[in-house]
């Protein structure tokens, strides 16, 4: 994903430095080059004075000169090296971006946050299947004499780190029409190509190395973690701002996603097509000059959605509240009539939905609309991570951990989460179940 630079031998150019590297002027004669800043990403043409604009995304390691690309076949990609277990990574809360686990909490591998217990997302942010996809067990060996029960995508997981798998290429031939994004401007030559893979990295890009749903069903299993909650929770402010978003997502940086101090950020195309935005309108608001490049858009804002007796999802069925099922979003009041309807009742400006939720344990709170919640929800999250991190509190409220958790994935993936955030059919109960028939029977009473 880099363009071809043809100008002369040994020479760097004002706004046209490759990835990876930093075109620094003023220091002598003739511009400088060199490597990119640890723990900070560098586009092409990136200068001395935006050279600390994107930084790495948080439970991942920048080493110097690390660039854009996502795919683990890059090897100075984003995305290549977690944080090392014992430590976390994370250049917006940290100096040095690498840091120590603190006393009284535990740092897994890829540990982004060990204070509001956040980790890399690795297997998100590379768009993978869902670990738990292929539930089937098989008996599998080991070394010596020890076998044991995996599945398959642990045993991925587990052959990535062979020191022998680590040494072996395989090579393939491709054709110019079996396009791939990482290999975009090789197509051009409109002949057969070679591509050399490492064996290990090609086990390891199927695999989510943080090990982040493993962790979510232990923590469902211990019932440490109300999930059903938190995906309900999801809903109804998704269906908000379905309906009432009056500004474009954040213009999210390339790196880890927030929104760089300056210019613009770029995410759309180095995470093509993770994210999809409101209609064109608002994508376009966003940034214009990426409308060529990978921006997505949906049809627009909707307002009415359709109930169900047989599913919940972002965009149909009732969500249920603490008055009708014993399985419910916690903070969603008998007002919310399962957020099915938004009505505008404003008279001039701004929508105004009357959205009711629970803010905080000791706050019910009405927003007018998404805006307004984000708003509140942002500076609420960080007033009280900040006094987690300085030993003032002693955990974040859970409603306003929901409410600003929920916010940031419909700013990172927009209509996207429609694919990968919904309640799959199942016909036995489990931990992770949801019975739906006891609100189906209240609904309809």
């Amino acid at each position: 994903r880099q363009r071809a630079i043809l100008l002369a031998a040994d020479q760097f150019y004002h706004g046209t430095c490759e990835s990876d590297k930093i075109c620094a002027e003023g220091r002598s004669s003739e511009p400088e080059a060199k490597p990119c800043d640890d723990s900070f990403i560098c586009d092409e043409g990136t200068s001395l004075e935006n050279s600390l604009k994107y930084p790495c995304p948080a439970g991942f390691i920048c080493g110097f000169g690390t660039t854009p690309d996502t795919k683990l076949e890059a090897p100075s990609g984003q995305l290549s090296h977690l944080c090392d277990e014992g430590r976390y990574c994370n250049r917006m809360i940290s100096e040095v971006g690498n840091e120590v686990c603190p006393r009284n909490y535990i740092c897994p591998t890829g540990t982004a946050d060990p204070f509001e217990g956040r980790l890399a997302n690795d297997g998100l942010l590379r768009m993978l299947p869902s670990p738990f996809s292929d539930e089937s067990i098989h008996l599998h060996y080991l070394h010596g004499e020890n076998f044991g029960f995996y599945c398959d995508h642990e045993m991925k997981c587990a052959a990535s780190t062979k020191p022998s798998l680590k040494k072996r290429f395989q090579t393939s031939w491709k054709l110019p029409d079996e396009t791939d994004s990482i290999l975009e401007y090789l197509t051009r030559q409109q002949k057969p190509f070679s591509i050399s893979m490492n064996e290990a990295t090609q086990l390891e890009a199927t695999c989510e190395r943080d090990k982040k749903s493993h962790f979510i069903q232990q923590a469902i299993n211990r019932n440490d973690c109300n999930c059903h909650s938190k995906f309900l929770i999801l809903a109804a402010i998704y269906r908000l701002w379905k309906c009432t978003s009056i500004n474009p997502l954040d213009d999210l940086g390339l790196g880890e996603p927030t929104v760089p101090s300056m210019g613009n950020g770029k995410r759309d195309f180095w995470y093509s097509d993770s994210r999809v935005h409101l209609d064109r309108q608002s994508a376009t608001a966003m940034d214009p000059s990426m409308e060529p490049f990978g921006l997505n858009w949906g049809e627009g804002k909707v307002c009415k959605f359709l109930p169900s007796n047989n599913k919940i999802s972002l965009t149909q069925g009732r969500i249920p509240h603490s008055r009708d099922s014993p399985i419910h979003a916690r903070g969603i009041p008998s007002e919310s009539k399962g957020y099915l309807e938004f009505e505008d009742v404003a008279e001039t400006g701004n929508v105004d939905v009357r959205f009711p939720i629970r803010f905080t344990w000791q706050s019910f709170l009405v927003f007018a609309n998404y805006f307004e919640l984000k708003t509140s929800a942002v500076d609420e999250f960080k007033r009280e991570r900040d006094a987690v991190a300085a030993g003032k509190r002693s955990n974040i409220d859970p409603f306003v951990f929901d409410i600003f958790k929920s916010i940031q994935l419909i700013e990172q993936y927009g209509e996207k989460l429609e694919q990968f955030a919904y309640l799959e059919a199942t016909n036995t109960s489990s931990s992770l179940s949801i019975e739906l028939s006891y609100v189906d029977a209240k609904n309809s009473s």
